[in-house]
């Protein structure tokens, strides 16, 4: 995740000085939450949520249990936040 999130600021950041391109700064974050949107959803309908991943590698024996509604739904809930969040930033 970092390191997906570090190679988007990278090569934006690198488009930004070699255009000299103002309103890339503005798209930077925006970029980075609708990336992650994307990730969220992609994960979702593949049947492994991504914040299942997440969460189960900090906290796998509290975690056990969880039905895969609960994790979708809380994935939905993220990606929709993302959305919105990267919406609200332009």
């Amino acid at each position: 995740m970092h390191l997906a999130s570090a190679l988007l600021v990278f090569a934006l950041g690198s488009a930004t000085l070699c255009r000299r391109y103002e309103r890339l700064i503005i798209w930077k974050p925006t970029a980075r939450f609708w990336a992650l949107a994307l990730a969220y959803l992609v994960s979702m309908v593949m049947r492994k949520p991504l914040i299942e991943r997440l969460m189960t590698a900090v906290a796998a024996e509290a975690l056990l249990g969880v039905p895969l509604a609960d994790w979708s739904l809380i994935t939905l809930v993220w990606t929709v936040c993302y959305v919105v969040i990267g919406i609200l930033k332009l």
